[in-house]
């Protein structure tokens, strides 16, 4: 069922890629482009389908120097979205939350969330604010809609969400427009497979 579900996100996801890369190439080099960052990665957490990976690798294309301080945007406001998106389950299923999940067709992965927050809630919310292949909003949603303790989501959320953008801005500082391009063209599997390099570097370094 989540594999179903996530196959469904994933072609909604490549229905918009080109309108995802218009914004972010019209937005990523302005002078408020960090607040836009922040708008970004704030939303994306909780309702938005623009990833805030591209958008961070967009404006990294130009000023890879400020990697940590724009990963650091990214991660703060990803995290803050979260617990927004908890806020939305918790409170405001019924008014919001089910519309974004009916939104983006998630209602499977809405029971399967259930079942892998019943089973480790933390390594349910780390791993979906990891990986890119998991939608995070699901899980932050989810979170609030099924009560799952708010300390352990935050844990588990400040701890993810860092390690993910971190590894994909120092990655874009490393290898610049060429890596941001195939990020965007084959974004879940780019990802992943990053992510996976950039840890092997750390531990082998």
């Amino acid at each position: 069922m989540m594999k179903y579900t996530i196959d469904r996100y994933n072609k909604l996801m490549h229905g918009v890629k080109c309108r995802v890369r218009d914004f972010v190439f019209a937005h990523a080099h302005t002078k408020k482009s960090k607040w836009t960052l922040f708008l970004v990665s704030f939303a994306e957490s909780s309702f938005l389908l623009i990833p805030a990976d591209i958008f961070l690798m967009g404006i990294l294309m130009t000023d890879s120097r400020r990697w940590v301080y724009y990963s650091m945007i990214t991660s703060v406001a990803s995290v803050l979205g979260g617990v927004f998106g908890y806020l939305l389950g918790y409170l405001f299923f019924e008014s919001f939350g089910s519309r974004v999940v009916d939104l983006y067709h998630l209602e499977g992965a809405m029971k399967s969330a259930r079942e892998l927050y019943a089973g480790n809630a933390f390594s349910a919310i780390f791993w979906s604010g990891f990986l890119p292949a998991i939608p995070y909003k699901v899980f932050t949603i989810a979170g609030g809609l099924f009560k799952i303790n708010f300390w352990v989501f935050l844990l588990a959320s400040a701890l993810s969400r860092p390690l993910r953008f971190f590894a994909v801005g120092y990655i874009t500082k490393l290898y610049g427009e060429k890596i941001a391009l195939m990020f965007f063209k084959y974004f879940n599997i780019g990802t992943l497979l990053l992510i996976i390099l950039i840890v092997l570097f750390f531990l082998f370094k």
